[in-house]
């Protein structure tokens, strides 16, 4: 019994759009690149002297949160969404790592 290999070249995929799925896990890897290649403010930019009650900070996903509480000598900021309703408490020295500077 002879066998006949037929060589073919690569198989394309069908042209269609990318689903739902895909297009987010590529939007949140492009924001995971964008978060990981962007270097860190300096921690003087959120230095207890520079936030105030009421400033707003952008998470680096994009989210917004208010400065709720600042209590300058414990170290310890309370922020809620602007958006949603959560709140936290963070501490200050930490906050560099996780927003924007404020503006």
């Amino acid at each position: 019994m002879a066998c006949d290999v037929i060589r073919a070249g690569a198989v394309l995929p069908t042209t269609r759009s990318p689903s739902t799925k895909q297009t987010r896990i590529r939007a949140a890897l492009e924001g995971l690149k964008t978060m990981m290649t962007s270097p860190l403010a300096p921690a003087s930019r959120f230095a207890p002297e520079v936030l105030a009650v009421g400033q707003i900070l952008k998470r680096f996903d994009g989210a917004y949160f208010r400065i709720r509480t600042l209590e300058k000598e414990k170290g310890i900021v309370e922020i809620e969404g602007v958006r949603e309703p959560y709140r936290e408490f963070r501490r200050i020295e930490d906050l560099r790592f996780q927003f924007s500077p404020p503006e």
